[in-house]
């Protein structure tokens, strides 16, 4: 920011004192949405989604964009719009000029956590990310796990439901028969399960999943900007990308001479589909191209120090939460259990790209009852 690493994401090294005026104000006026009740007695934004409140006064909210609201709120401050187009690009993979408002302000007024020793947007995370939540998940059902089988189709029958797959140890196709069906998968690939057309092709036309690039920079000691030191998550100032995040920064062995950079970089210059057709003609030496560019702006020698990137592109990484979704019938529709057999499960009905207990909770809730 303005030459020099800052700490936090909000702006505020170099910034005017009338934008910081502000950006003050817009906090505060998320604090207040923060601790908002609609007329239904409900949170006007809570996790999971479906728990916030269905009053006008907020849903209306889904159909404008956050650059409007922002517009119409009198704020105008770069700094503001750079970094509310940040946050809404990093969780939802959404520019904000895209980004329903409803969502974009949900982004900072539903985190409400507690702490003795933290504030209400802290960050819990571990060093193996959420690679720590999923074998905590896989301890009590690992004896029940089957790995190495693609399921191919799920169907309803008078008496079960049946779920074809096929098993890639002995090259054969089998077939499961259960009572009930969790497809926990994105909807343009639980439609082709369900091998349902009209669904699919609502999925294609309404619901748009934003590709995303993710690569992992083997590095050695880096020079850097003055300011604050090597943080867990840098952000760059005014970069298409999200910054990286220093995956070796909470390993216990003090400083290590090898970090690996793992750095983020939603494509979101052109309507989706465009991206993904870009993406698929691009090389490796192009990607490294472009995160060498970006980082040698606060790692000039990042070049020299790199022993070796490794690139994954996910082509259909979020759906984008444009005006209309959380409140649309769209969503809730595609939420829909069929016959109270099949259910759906994952962050694009969901509304938001995040793992947490509550989210889970409401689903089994749904499920048992």
């Amino acid at each position: 920011m303005n030459g020099r690493w800052q700490e936090g994401l909000i702006p505020h090294f170099g910034v005017p004192e009338k934008e910081a005026e502000q950006i003050k104000r817009f906090f505060q006026h998320m604090q207040e949405f923060r601790v908002a009740i609609g007329n239904d007695g409900k949170e006007a934004f809570n996790i999971p989604v479906n728990n916030s409140s269905a009053d006008p006064l907020y849903s209306a909210l889904d159909q404008i964009t956050m650059k409007d609201w922002l517009q119409k709120n009198n704020y105008n401050s770069e700094y503001l719009h750079w970094y509310t187009n940040y946050c809404t690009r990093d969780d939802f993979g959404t520019p904000y000029d895209q980004c329903s408002a409803w969502a974009g302000i949900h982004y900072f007024a539903a985190r409400k956590g507690k702490g003795s020793n933290a504030g209400y947007s802290d960050v819990l995370t571990w060093p193996e990310g959420n690679g720590f939540l999923i074998k905590h998940l896989e301890s009590s059902v690992k004896d029940n796990i089957q790995t190495g089988c693609l399921a191919t189709q799920v169907a309803s029958s008078e008496k079960a439901i049946l779920i074809n797959y096929f098993d890639t140890k002995d090259q054969q196709l089998k077939q499961w028969e259960a009572e009930s069906c969790i497809l926990a998968v994105p909807q343009f690939v639980a439609a082709r399960l369900l091998q349902n057309k009209v669904r699919e092709d609502s999925i294609h036309k309404d619901v748009q999943y934003v590709p995303w690039m993710v690569a992992n920079l083997l590095v050695n000691s880096l020079d850097e900007k003055s300011g604050v030191t090597l943080s867990w998550d840098n952000v760059i100032h005014e970069s298409k990308s999200l910054g990286y995040v220093n995956a070796t920064q909470q390993l216990l062995d003090g400083h290590p001479t090898k970090r690996n950079l793992t750095y983020y970089l939603p494509l979101t210059d052109k309507e989706v589909r465009e991206e993904r057709k870009s993406i698929e003609k691009r090389t490796h030496p192009e990607w490294v191209e472009i995160i060498m560019k970006d980082l040698e702006r606060v790692h000039p020698d990042i070049r020299e120090k790199t022993e070796e990137v490794t690139i994954q592109i996910w082509g259909h990484a979020m759906a984008q939460t444009k005006p209309g979704w959380i409140f649309g019938n769209l969503r809730k529709s595609l939420s829909e259990p069929i016959n109270k057999s099949i259910y759906f499960v994952h962050t694009d009905i969901a509304g938001i790209s995040i793992l947490k207990k509550d989210f889970i909770r409401e689903f089994r809730q749904q499920v048992i009852s």
